[in-house]
């Protein structure tokens, strides 16, 4: 059983949640367009059952164990699309694999050369244009590469916005812009949500940036962006809104409604980060996913991260409960991790960290995959969920 605590070290911002009063105000406050009249309302309610029932939901489990070579550091993104997966490692590469985890190509290019990069600090695919785009913020560059092969096609120059992360969606670029301490007097880019068809010239713009949000060097999401097979969602640090990215604007698809949310007067007070973490509140949704008929979400509250799953053809909440208790395995293999959806099934990426603590709780209970796993050799495993009609 994992405390929150162990990742407040993260360095994100704030971005309030308020009253639906508000939130109606604060969509008023951008330059594109925003549908809420279809916008439903998700209510959540911690219980104690454990992820018991998911039997009756998810089935048909399979595994991905990825090549051990390169042996990849910590895992920074992860990117499913065309039959390829994409992964960014702390070391500031890119490694391609196809669906058995053998490799296709790796993008280690990291210098201070002109073809060369001095970190990801973001990457994206574009499956139409075939592309692989990282953004390097001290280059303050845009560098193409084949998303096919991994050969380096472009290099095009982004003074600005010094965005955290990007998605194309619609053959279009959305970032996240957290901060605009950099240019100050830039007001067109004092927003959460930029977006751009040449990834140069913005367009589109959401969501003021707060004092309160500016100041803040705590966000308790890793990301705000995620796949859901053709769909993207986004949802700000704080926030608890769902919206569905598209070139046209954006779609307020869900408002999830927490127990005793955290008020907008604690962001504005600058409650200690520990305090708040341990906190009764609720906040911080993320990990948003929906197959099929399931919603999967996640969020903080008591000093844990809880994990939640809502059944959107009955309207009612299935489970949610603490992530990581002492009784990990339940009927089926789930780890309530859920990181994407792809082709139709939920996966989540399984680390050698992880699957060492599994193990060391109930090892009889887990597949063989596991049994065979060498957490200091072998590299992370994805779970794929099939959603049962």
């Amino acid at each position: 059983m994992f405390k929150v605590l162990l990742i407040i070290s993260l360095s994100f911002c704030f971005i309030s949640c308020g009253n639906a009063d508000k939130q109606k105000e604060r969509l008023s406050l951008h330059n594109g367009r925003i549908a809420v009249d279809k916008m439903r309302i998700i209510a959540t309610q911690p219980t104690e059952d454990e992820f018991e029932h998911l039997d009756d939901y998810l089935g048909d489990v399979s595994y991905v164990k990825l090549a051990k070579n390169p042996l990849l550091a910590s895992v920074k993104d992860v990117h499913i699309s065309n039959g390829r997966i994409y992964i960014q490692d702390e070391m500031h590469r890119i490694v391609c694999y196809n669906m058995q985890g053998e490799v296709l190509f790796l993008i280690d290019s990291r210098g201070s050369g002109p073809h060369e990069y001095a970190g990801i600090n973001a990457f994206a695919i574009d499956v139409n244009r075939k592309e692989l785009v990282i953004y390097d913020n001290l280059k303050l560059s845009l560098m193409y590469y084949s998303s096919e092969n991994g050969k380096y096609a472009k290099t095009v120059r982004l003074e600005k916005p010094n965005f955290t992360e990007m998605v194309f969606v619609d053959g279009v670029f959305f970032y996240n812009n957290r901060y605009h301490h950099n240019y100050p007097s830039d007001h067109s880019l004092h927003y959460s949500l930029l977006t751009s068809t040449d990834g140069v010239n913005m367009e589109q713009r959401y969501f003021p940036h707060t004092d309160a949000e500016e100041e803040s060097i705590f966000s308790p999401s890793h990301q705000t962006f995620y796949d859901n097979d053709s769909e993207c969602y986004y949802c700000r640090n704080f926030d608890n809104v769902i919206y569905r990215l598209s070139k046209d604007g954006l779609e307020a698809r869900y408002k999830i409604e927490l127990p005793n949310m955290l008020p907008q007067s604690e962001i504005e007070r600058k409650t200690d980060v520990r305090a708040l973490i341990k906190s009764n509140y609720s906040f911080g949704i993320s990990n948003v996913y929906t197959c099929k008929h399931l919603l999967y979400y996640r969020f903080y509250k008591d000093g844990y991260i809880w994990a939640a799953f809502y059944d959107l053809k009955a309207d009612k909440q299935i489970c949610c409960a603490k992530s990581l208790r002492s009784k990990l395995f339940v009927r089926i293999p789930f780890f309530d991790v859920i990181n994407g959806v792809y082709e139709n099934r939920f996966w989540g990426l399984l680390t050698p960290e992880f699957i060492s603590y599994v193990m060391s709780k109930n090892s009889d209970s887990y597949p063989n995959i596991f049994h065979e796993y060498d957490p200091q050799s072998d590299n992370p495993i994805l779970a794929f969920y099939k959603v049962k009609l």
